[in-house]
């Protein structure tokens, strides 16, 4: 019998997380919340090789719990269920914010901000502004290794521009699926999510779901810019 063309078998589906919440994460913060108090000494001193694998279990399951949430959000962005919490959004602020948190990571991202304290403001929901910009920040340091991402903006209207740039180049192939949110299953029951993960998908939603856009372009002359386009702040907006 002939063996299965698995790539011929391959195929794109939806990720169904969102409907598994509620069981992945109890178990996960169950485990997370051991984990930390192990690390605290509460069971007795831990020697460094315990420490050294203890916080490498908390760092991996808070990866898998982020995951577990952007799915969730995702997935509550296209049944149109997710709540935004929107007003005026200083984008000076919300990148200042979202680059100190990414310096002080376990593993720091370099982003450098470019906007002035007096830009004008957008109307937005800040903490997912500051989540489109740190999702975007992270990928695009996955791809650099070393080196500083630059973030700056420009006024327009009715829509203000956002660009992340990083001297990287991505190859066509990958960028026309970086934010589709798909796991590609093969015959054989393995499975691996497309070029943009769970956090891509998640932020071209966020964007979408606050009346904006997000779009990507990459060359070898410019290397790779995102752009977040988001609605200028009008005060009659209130």
């Amino acid at each position: 019998m002939d063996k299965p063309d698995t790539h011929q078998n391959a195929r794109y589906e939806p990720l169904q997380i969102h409907h598994l919440s509620h069981d992945l994460r109890g178990p996960l913060n169950s485990v997370l919340g051991f984990t930390e108090l192990l690390l605290e000494g509460i069971d007795g001193p831990l020697n460094d090789v315990q420490k050294e694998d203890l916080t490498a279990i908390y760092q991996s399951g808070t990866q898998l719990l982020r995951l577990i949430n952007a799915a969730v959000d995702a997935g509550k962005i296209d049944a149109g269920r997710l709540k935004l919490v929107t007003g005026p959004v200083s984008l000076h602020t919300a990148a200042q914010s979202a680059a100190d948190t990414l310096a002080a990571a376990e593993t720091p991202v370099l982003l450098s901000v470019n906007i002035p304290a007096k830009f004008p403001p957008v109307w937005a929901d800040r903490d997912r502004v500051e989540e489109i910009i740190s999702v975007i920040a992270r990928y695009l340091h996955s791809l650099l290794k070393n080196g500083t991402i630059e973030l700056s903006a420009e006024d327009g209207n009715p829509l203000v521009s956002v660009k992340l740039q990083a001297n990287v180049v991505i190859p066509p192939e990958k960028l026309a699926h970086l934010f589709e949110l798909n796991a590609r299953v093969d015959a054989a029951g393995h499975s691996e999510v497309t070029e943009g993960g769970v956090f891509l998908p998640l932020a071209h939603r966020l964007a979408r779901a606050q009346n904006g856009s997000l779009t990507v372009k990459s060359a070898l002359d410019s290397g790779t810019v995102f752009e977040l386009r988001l609605p200028r702040y009008r005060p009659e907006s209130d």
